[in-house]
């Protein structure tokens, strides 16, 4: 899901911070500095104070591999 998904829904983000990696963006979720969405994949490592809910919205995300 993209920025351009979730404004057409009439949610205006306040977009602080960007992260790439999934360590650093479960630490700043797991403190309480904000929200994510993270593919199905990374659930499994999801600290014990970070709760996964769900969307109704099908989203797919493109990998590319060398």
């Amino acid at each position: 899901m993209r920025i351009n998904d979730i404004e057409a829904h009439g949610i205006k983000p306040n977009i602080r911070f960007q992260l790439s990696d999934e360590e650093g963006i479960l630490s700043m979720v797991e403190h309480n500095l904000g929200i994510t969405i993270l593919p199905k994949l990374v659930l499994n490592h999801l600290p014990q104070n970070v709760q996964a809910i769900p969307i109704k919205q099908e989203s797919y995300l493109t990998i590319g591999l060398c």
